[in-house]
């Protein structure tokens, strides 16, 4: 098992793994937990509108993915990874324009969700 790893990372096995599955995966959930996170309790229209802006770009974002998972299986784990740095970008570029849960947009007493 020790060699299967060993030579798995000597390839872009590893890189291919993380670009084309575990980014896609956690940024996805990302996507629809976030909200949740930000403002728990019972789903209102910010939840909608967040999740709909962290979802905007998500079949690009999936696209670079998967493309960045390909190139790096192929032999070029650095292309890959950049590709993949770029799909990750798509989905920070998103999350900066998600309005906070705290001050201004912070959920008072009173409001309703």
């Amino acid at each position: 098992m020790v060699t299967g790893v060993w030579h798995a990372a000597g390839s872009g096995v590893v890189a291919a793994f993380f670009a084309g599955f575990l980014l896609p995966l956690v940024s996805g959930a990302a996507t629809q937990l976030l909200p949740v996170w930000l403002r728990p309790g019972p789903q209102g229209t910010w939840h909608k509108q967040a999740r709909d802006t962290l979802g905007r770009s998500s079949a690009l974002r999936g696209l670079a993915f998967a493309l960045a998972g390909l190139i790096a299986y192929a032999g070029a784990p650095t292309a890959g990874m950049l590709l993949a740095a770029c799909g990750l970008g798509i989905f920070v570029a998103r999350l900066a324009g998600l309005p906070l849960a705290t001050g201004k947009h912070a959920r008072r007493p009173g409001d309703s969700p």
